[in-house]
């Protein structure tokens, strides 16, 4: 019943009238599936929260607000499906797009929710620019879904927010990845001294994802013995090395499956699917991140939908 492009398509809380903001990632009109952020204040761990869902109305003008669903201090949100086959896009108002090394590379293929973006882990990447908004101060918090198709012989990037192609630089900005032994490693340099342990500070988990299987990660950065390193849903603990300084950056971009890592700051490129890739300036809490996790990897236990109704 509702409009070819989802455009009547809106949110309200329980009583009917107070309209959320929400941003449609993808909606079908022959199947009815609808992906769809709503942003809701708060959340009760006790009792449901109920929301509506209203649709049907053919004259309405689009109800999406996107950029105010990512404005609580969100750098970035790329939901990783294709814009073009060559561009991504950052729902957020900071237009941190991302543009493809070429057509293609990466592929848009399935994702965890949604389309992904599925990288060769020999020279795809997307690059997101060196805007401002993109090199924040700490603390930070990196999330992702990753789907690692390979174990490989060193670290590979995720994400790094000011580690473009530049062998034999600093280390700088905020790097996240999984090691050697797949287990997950974020890091952030000063961009001094080289690529030695005096320029970072990193934090390597205890455990090792699976290989093909799809991992929620989410790390948070507040100072240099200070980071948490998140698991699915669950505190990962971790080991400290490095002994750096502050975080620094230079005028190099962002890159989504691309950084430098080890004592030569050897470029890397991940292998393997990346979604829902999202970069904030605050340091979010654990029942965030419990409750993003919970959302996303089983929506159907999450929450219910009730029977239609006509207004």
């Amino acid at each position: 019943h509702a409009q070819s492009d989802g455009d009547d398509i809106l949110f309200t809380l329980s009583d009917g009238t107070t309209k959320l903001s929400h941003e449609i990632e993808d909606y079908d009109s022959a199947t009815g599936k609808l992906i769809s952020w709503v942003k809701v204040h708060t959340l009760s761990s006790t009792q449901d929260t109920i929301l509506y869902l209203y649709y049907g109305n053919q004259s309405a003008e689009n109800q999406e607000n996107k950029t105010d669903v990512w404005s609580n201090g969100y750098v970035g949100v790329w939901h990783m499906n294709d814009k073009t086959t060559s561009t991504i896009f950052d729902s957020t108002s900071n237009n941190n797009h991302g543009t493809k090394k070429a057509v293609n590379e990466p592929i848009e293929i399935d994702g965890k929710i949604g389309k992904a973006q599925n990288f060769d882990g020999s020279n795809d990447y997307i690059d997101c620019g060196a805007a401002v908004s993109i090199k924040p101060q700490l603390p930070v918090t990196v999330s992702a879904w990753v789907n690692k198709s390979q174990t490989t012989a060193d670290t590979r990037t995720i994400f790094a927010n000011n580690e473009t192609n530049n062998t034999n630089a600093n280390h700088r900005g905020i790097r996240l990845g999984l090691d050697k032994n797949n287990k997950i490693d974020i890091h952030y340099g000063s961009n001094s001294g080289g690529c030695a342990p005096s320029s970072r500070r990193s934090k390597t988990g205890s455990s090792s994802i699976l290989i093909n299987n799809w991992t929620y990660i989410s790390t948070i950065v507040r100072g240099a013995l200070d980071m948490n390193i998140i698991f699915n849903s669950s505190d990962d603990g971790g080991t400290y090395s490095g002994n750096g300084g502050n975080l620094g950056y230079s005028s190099d971009s962002a890159n989504i499956g691309r950084g430098q890592t080890g004592g030569g700051c050897i470029n890397n490129y991940f292998p393997g699917k990346i979604d829902e890739l999202r970069f904030s300036n605050v340091a979010r809490s654990p029942e965030w991140i419990a409750t993003e996790y919970a959302n996303q990897n089983d929506p159907a236990s999450f929450y219910t939908v009730g029977q239609e109704e006509t207004i």
